[in-house]
């Protein structure tokens, strides 16, 4: 089973104003969380070229994260995200750089009208092999990242930012100077 060895960085919004973002294949995802204690149940439909849906699984065990993921069908994805208590929406940004492949997470509050959709949390996320140094963030990103998140700190998974208002305090809190 793979361990999950991800670095995150929360971004102030005004990235989106970087040109080489350009360049990026864009997601549109939407992912659920079926309730656990201490084990992670996402259901997560992904949207580029085409639609694919899959379930994950991630515990922690002992000093890391063990993930493991199963494709879905749609039918089996759509009846699972029915009964998540917890959904969040993000378009995903992916990207290379220096051979290494970033994500640019913005999460945006629902709305029946995609332009009334607002950015409430912006989250940089690479993942690297187990026991791997965090790797230095592209020039083009390192003047917009207002924190770097400790591996330990659980405040930025993202099932604990399926709550707009509590993630958007969280998020300018940061934008403050505050941690």
């Amino acid at each position: 089973m793979p361990t999950e060895h991800e670095f995150k960085y929360i971004v102030s919004s005004d990235v989106l104003k970087e040109e080489r973002l350009g360049i990026a294949n864009v997601l549109y995802i939407e992912q659920g969380y079926l309730v656990s204690d201490n084990t992670t149940v996402r259901i997560r439909r992904t949207v580029s070229s085409s639609i694919s849906w899959h379930l994950t699984v991630k515990k922690k065990v002992l000093d890391r994260i063990i993930e493991v993921e199963k494709k879905l069908s749609s039918r089996d994805g759509m009846d699972l995200m029915s009964c998540c208590e917890k959904r969040l929406k993000k378009y995903r940004h992916v990207f290379e750089d220096k051979g290494i492949k970033w994500e640019l997470d913005f999460l945006t509050k629902y709305s029946q009208q995609p332009e009334d959709e607002k950015i409430y949390f912006v989250m940089l996320e690479v993942e690297v092999p187990e026991g791997a140094d965090r790797p230095n963030v592209p020039d083009f990103i390192k003047q917009h990242v207002l924190y770097e998140v400790p591996l330990t700190d659980e405040r930025f998974f993202n099932k604990n930012l399926t709550d707009p208002d509590v993630a958007e305090k969280l998020y300018n809190q940061l934008l403050k100077g505050n941690k």
